[in-house]
């Protein structure tokens, strides 16, 4: 859920393409690529972007923009940070939009939705959690992984009812009573699977979990309540090794 298929007013189409093409911008210029080139991470993300892709294609519409469908942003936005992210769900909705032959003017629109606002609540919450709770690994695949991604999700399946509702396609009784209580629901089913894939690759493939920092999370010592991790522009050290 989060896809507008139906065609926005030029008005506010033209709008969030500008936005949208701002914060690709910025993204391109923040996103950590030193990261990519160690460790197949950029073969990952060019197939975490692929997989997304055919995710997407295989949802199950309901209404004709209520599709159900894995968001993976939070997913991604851990692996990678917000900046690659973000640039990856663009990727992934320029090929969807494509081959579903979907409205390009909503293309922005649906960005901010699906890439944007997830993977800006899920870096909120894995930097809320560094500050505020003790850096251990259970801190980081409960809070940073299952509740991030619940409350990412929860969070586009609540704007895109409250942009439905302010756009008059549904009535607005019909959003509150049938659909958005099923809207939370597969919130907590998406984000409870997003977060077990998280926790396999923490084990399995720490070295595509740019949000996971060794030195942080499996430091020697008795982790503290406000022990605040160095100020890093990007997840983790670039030159340092993963394990």
């Amino acid at each position: 859920m989060g896809i507008f298929h139906h065609e926005l007013p030029q008005g506010i189409a033209w709008f969030t393409l500008a936005l949208a093409a701002v914060i690709l911008v910025l993204c391109w210029r923040r996103a950590p690529w030193a990261r990519l080139k160690s460790d197949g991470v950029l073969f990952t993300w060019l197939a975490t972007t692929t997989i997304t892709t055919s995710t997407w294609l295989f949802s199950v519409k309901v209404q004709p923009d209520f599709s159900l469908f894995l968001l993976c942003t939070p997913l991604i936005a851990l692996m990678f940070g917000p900046a690659l992210a973000i640039l990856s769900i663009a990727i992934a909705l320029c090929f969807y939009t494509y081959m579903i032959d979907g409205v390009w003017a909503n293309l922005g629109l649906n960005l901010l939705l699906d890439g944007v606002l997830p993977a800006l609540v899920s870096h909120t919450v894995v930097r809320l959690s560094q500050r505020h709770l003790p850096r251990n690994v259970f801190v980081y695949l409960f809070i940073s992984s299952f509740f991030g991604g619940i409350v990412a999700i929860a969070s586009v399946m609540l704007a895109s009812i409250g942009l439905q509702a302010i756009a008059g396609y549904y009535p607005a009784r019909y959003l509150v009573e049938e659909v958005l209580p099923s809207a939370l629901l597969l919130a907590w089913g998406e984000g409870l699977t997003l977060g077990m894939i998280a926790s396999a690759l923490t084990i399995y493939a720490p070295a595509v979990m740019l949000s996971f920092d060794d030195a942080s999370y499996l430091a020697k010592g008795p982790a503290r309540f406000g022990d605040r991790p160095a100020d890093r522009p990007d997840f983790g050290d670039p030159n340092q090794h993963k394990h």
